[in-house]
């Protein structure tokens, strides 16, 4: 986790920047109240199941989420899955992540959407390398059909962090690093 929770800030999971000390690597007790406090806000003490911290490495054949960062546990038989479980089902049930804020699919459709194919200066559209993916194209002068609005907003979703934008990987994966985004973005820099 710690290879791009800790380089990419603006990642939902945000963990503080590695302490190396002589031949030591750790996080202080600050580095660790701070890493708790972003971690306390993907949790569902009510649900540990459905917190994030746990959807997001789980297969999404086993009822995980898609994560960039790769699957990390087959099952949640997993041991880890378990002990995270666990903890976090330790917790207060009003302790923990706020109520998940549903994303409108109508303001994606009729805003969102058209800027996939809009191209900007010292930027191509995201539709030139995403066309596989949320930004495929509108037919030949047309407009996305309901369908193909829906399959592009659900391809989307999991890059977005609902009630949190400044977490959402759609939004920093193309904002400049001076501006809080991520490091690399070969489609070019859209703010």
């Amino acid at each position: 986790c710690v290879a791009c929770h800790t380089s990419q800030a603006n990642a939902p999971l945000g963990l503080q920047p590695l302490t190396l000390e002589g031949d030591r690597v750790f996080w202080t007790e600050a580095q660790s109240r701070q890493n708790f406090e972003n971690v306390a806000m993907l949790v569902n003490p009510s649900e540990p199941d459905r917190s994030r911290l746990l959807m997001a490495p789980l297969a999404p054949a086993a009822g995980g989420e898609r994560h960039s960062g790769g699957i990390f546990w087959d099952s949640s038989n997993h041991s880890e899955y378990r002990l995270i479980t666990e903890w976090i089902a330790s917790g207060s049930d009003t302790a923990g992540a706020s109520e998940v804020v549903e994303v409108d699919f109508e303001f994606f459709r009729s805003c969102v959407q058209p800027i996939f194919v809009n191209p900007i200066e010292n930027a191509m559209p995201c539709a030139e390398c995403h066309s596989g993916e949320f930004a495929v194209e509108p037919p030949a002068n047309a407009y996305w059909t309901e369908e193909q609005s829906r399959q592009a907003y659900e391809d989307l979703v999991y890059l977005i962090d609902p009630g949190r934008p400044d977490s959402s990987r759609f939004l920093h994966k193309p904002l400049h690093p001076n501006a809080g985004g991520d490091l690399m973005h070969n489609g070019g820099r859209r703010c």
